[in-house]
Parts: structure tokens; C-alpha cells; sequence
């Protein structure tokens, strides 16, 4: 047994019993290491008790255990509220106490210049007792890192960031830039938080924190998704009582924009991610995301994504500026899925001047969740997306199931239209995407495939001619 490779041993620990590992160690140093890589591989940390002690101890200490990690999910979680203390003396101690517990785990993970690329996802939870739920303020506040983490050591065994945090109060969204900068190796970073509501603050907020970090986050190799409000309605199910819950999330918007008639954060990031490689977003934007508006400053320039890969946009319904990208469907009240050419025009035009600028580009997408009725009568949610596709590119899964059928295409460049009716854009637009395909990829027909609601796939030029389109 001691001759087999360390590898052999690791995939053989890997089929014992997850609840009695330890007894295995103890049988040689091969299969110690064999155990502890499975046992060290991903580890939870609460910033409670002694965790953080125990962890900078026993694993951070241990060169080996060291090597081994690869996931840390740090938990944050600060109990239930002070009632003794006003409000916002509570928001200044949860800020307070956010700074010294990332300060306590960033100086643990500062004492190694490995780079050997850990993931660590941050999840930040209240108790339900929190004072929100005894004082509530509208809009509801959030909180962030003192002095925006200057504080924090610089860690360069991360590679990968991921937050959460989908309880009250929230960090303020400009936290994952002002901790991305404190990680010199970041590769990844993905942000998720229910923040369904886009207070301006708190996107003015995000949006500069972007623009002033410039280089400092313009790697080459960052890969980036961003999911900043709950604006989807595949997060609930076909009950109405769950429908009616979505319906909700899509009208109580308010106006992010102001009077600056374009939305800065969407600018902010389209600015920043000329050198990503990959960027999958959702939330509430508009056209300001692919291509400066018209609005903006005057100095604002257009430059190429030059490595950008792949780029994936999932929108909710409104506009930035209490407009919407779908209109009520005749007879349906309060079922908008029907495309509204006033804001899907502006969009997709500068979402195709936007691609021309992506010479790497292998796929991309614009995508709605719209509601529809079921064959069975009740409302259900249903992806609505425009997909641009490179000759032999991987379909990503994230698209859905029905990716699958496309591999009769796989050779030929692809313009597909999901679950549209029968919808494109205007013609100079779709003269644009078709101009795009055809130049970068000559030598490949390019073909305009239809996705029906049940993902079959079928050539759009030949429903034109014969086939009935798919309709609900």
C-alpha cells in the first residue's frame, strides 16, 4: 500500500465513510496526508469562539494542512441587536465589527506569500433578532467597511471571492471592490445579494468604488458575476402566492438614474471590464452597461474588450429609470411579455456596436425571466434570450438544458433567439449582429436558430417559410 502514488490513496479515502475518516490517519504518513487532504480540503470558520484561533493553529500553522485547503467559507454572524443603543449606533458597531473580524482572518491568511489560488466565500448573516425588525427604515440601511479596508493586509493566497449576504442589514455593495483590492492574485469574484432594491446610494456607491480602482483590478485573468438585485422569478415557484411575490420585486423600483438620464453604475462597469475575460451579470441596468449613452460625459471613450470570452446579461424587467423593457400582454394584466421596441432598441443596438468591439468573444447573451401561462393555466416564469454564439463554442450550461440541441450547429456560427415569438431587433441592429458573425468567422455559415418554450430548436429561415412560429 505504501507504494501507491499519494493520488491513488486520495481517491481511495475518497469512497470510506465521510463520519470516520480520522481512524485512518493513523495507518501510515501516506494515508495521514490521503485523510487530511479530504478532511482539510474545504473548512467552515465562524468568526464566533474560538474558531479563528483554532484555525490559525491547527491548519494555517501546518504547512501541509496549508497546502490542502482550497475552500474557506468564513461565517459572519453578529447574533441579535442591542435594543439599549439607537440605530444608528448599532450600524456604526456592526461596521465596527465587520472590520476587526475580516481584519483578525485577513491578517491569518497575510502570513503566507503562497499564491496557491484558495477560494473564500464570506457569508454575512444576522440573528433574526436584528434591529430592523423592532426600527424599520425605508430604505433599509446598509453598512460597510471602515476607512473602505485600507486597513487590511494584503493576502495573496486567494484567488477566488465569493460574498453573500441576504439578511439585514447589508454590507454595502462597493465591499467586494474595497476587498478585491486587498487580494493581489484575485482571478474571480462573484457577488450575490438580495438587494432587490437599487438604492441610489448604495449603486452611486458600488459605481465609484469601481472607477477608482482602475488598475488595480484590470487583470487579464478576472472572472467576474455579479448578481445584485432579486429580480428573478425562477427563485419561486408556480404558486400565486409566490407569482404574486415576484410581481411585487418588479414594480417597487425606484429610480436609480435621477437626472443623470443613463445609470452610472451600469457605465462604471462596462469602464471597468475591458480587461475581463469573463463577466456574467444580473440585475437592473440599461444600454449605458454595453455602450456609452449619449448623457455622459464627453470624455467618456470606447476602447475594446480584447480578451473577453465570454459575457452573460440577465436584466429585470424595469429600466433603471422606471421605464420597462416589456409591456403588459393584451387581456393579461400585470403580465408584461411583450417587448417594448422603446427601451429593447437602445438596448440591443448598443449591445451590438458592443460585440463588434469583442474580438475574443466565443458567447454571449441578453436575457429576461417574463411570465407566461402554462398549459395548465397557471402564470409560470420563462427565459426570454438573445444568444450570440462563436463556430465550436461549448454552449454554456447556464443557458439551460436545451443547449444540448444545438450540436448539429456547433460547426456554424449562431444567432439564437429564445423563447422571442418571433421577435428580433430593429433592422439596422440585426443587419449589425448578422455583419459581426459573417466578418469574424467567414469561413462558417452563420444561422439564425428559433428555441421554442420546450428548447427545441429549429432554423429560423425555415420557419419563415413553411413552419408556424411557436406562440403561447
Amino acid at each position: 500500500m505504501e507504494r501507491l502514488p499519494d493520488e491513488t490513496i486520495i481517491n481511495i479515502a475518497s469512497f470510506l465513510p465521510r463520519n470516520n475518516l480520522a481512524r485512518y490517519a493513523t495507518l501510515s504518513c501516506t494515508w495521514q496526508r490521503a485523510i487530511e487532504w479530504h478532511t482539510f480540503s474545504r473548512l467552515q470558520v465562524f468568526n464566533s469562539g474560538d474558531d479563528l484561533a483554532v484555525f490559525s493553529r491547527i491548519v494555517w500553522a501546518n504547512s501541509m494542512r496549508r497546502q490542502f485547503l482550497k475552500y474557506l467559507e468564513f461565517g459572519i454572524d453578529y447574533g441579535d441587536g442591542n435594543e439599549t443603543l439607537t440605530l444608528s449606533q448599532q450600524w456604526q458597531r456592526f461596521s465596527e465589527a465587520i472590520a476587526r473580524d475580516l481584519g483578525r482572518l485577513f491578517r491569518i491568511l497575510a502570513e503566507t506569500d503562497d499564491k496557491r489560488g484558495m477560494t473564500l466565500h464570506l457569508q454575512i448573516e444576522l440573528g433574526s433578532n436584528n434591529p430592523i425588525d423592532h426600527q424599520p427604515v425605508y430604505p433599509e440601511p446598509c453598512f460597510g467597511l471602515i476607512g473602505n479596508g485600507e486597513q487590511l493586509p494584503a493576502v495573496k493566497c486567494v484567488s477566488s471571492l465569493i460574498l453573500t449576504w441576504v439578511s439585514l442589514p447589508r454590507l454595502t455593495l462597493r465591499t467586494a471592490v474595497d476587498l478585491a483590492k486587498r487580494l493581489p492574485c484575485l482571478r474571480s469574484i462573484n457577488l450575490t445579494t438580495d438587494q432587490y432594491h437599487s438604492f441610489l446610494e448604495d449603486r452611486y456607491g458600488l459605481a465609484n468604488a469601481l472607477v477608482d480602482s482602475g488598475s488595480l483590478l484590470s487583470t487579464e485573468c478576472l472572472k467576474v458575476s455579479l448578481s445584485l438585485e432579486q429580480t428573478d422569478p425562477r427563485r419561486f415557484d408556480s404558486e400565486s402566492s409566490s407569482f404574486n411575490a415576484w410581481i411585487v420585486l418588479n414594480t417597487m423600483v425606484p429610480n436609480t438614474t435621477t437626472s443623470r438620464l443613463y445609470d452610472p453604475l451600469g457605465a462604471a462597469i462596462r469602464m471597468w471590464s475591458h480587461n475581463l475575460v469573463y463577466l456574467n451579470i444580473s440585475g437592473i441596468f440599461d444600454s449605458s452597461l454595453f455602450w456609452p449613452s449619449k448623457n455622459e460625459q464627453s470624455e467618456t471613450t470606447v476602447t475594446s474588450w480584447p480578451r473577453l470570452k465570454e459575457f452573460y446579461v440577465n436584466l429585470a424587467l424595469p429600466t433603471p429609470d422606471r421605464h420597462w423593457y416589456f409591456v403588459e400582454q393584451p387581456g393579461r394584466p400585470g403580465r408584461r411579455n411583450v417587448p417594448c421596441e422603446d427601451t429593447m432598441g437602445p438596448l440591443f443596438e448598443a449591445w451590438a456596436k458592443a460585440l463588434e468591439c469583442m474580438p475574443a468573444l466565443k458567447q454571449a447573451s441578453v436575457g429576461f425571466q417574463v411570465v407566461r401561462q402554462s398549459r395548465f393555466g397557471y402564470p409560470h416564469s420563462c427565459p426570454w434570450s438573445v444568444i450570440f454564439q462563436a463556430p465550436d463554442a461549448t454552449p454554456s450550461s447556464s443557458l439551460g438544458p436545451w443547449t444540448k440541441n444545438l450540436k448539429p450547429y456547433s460547426p456554424n456560427s449562431r444567432l439564437i433567439f429564445q423563447a422571442t415569438l418571433g421577435w428580433r431587433p430593429e433592422r439596422p441592429t440585426m443587419r449589425k449582429l448578422q455583419a459581426t458573425l459573417n466578418s469574424r468567422f467567414p469561413d462558417r455559415k452563420m444561422v439564425e436558430l428559433e428555441v421554442d418554450f420546450e428548447g427545441r430548436v429549429s432554423d429560423a429561415n425555415t420557419n419563415r417559410t413553411g413552419l408556424t412560429l411557436f406562440a403561447l
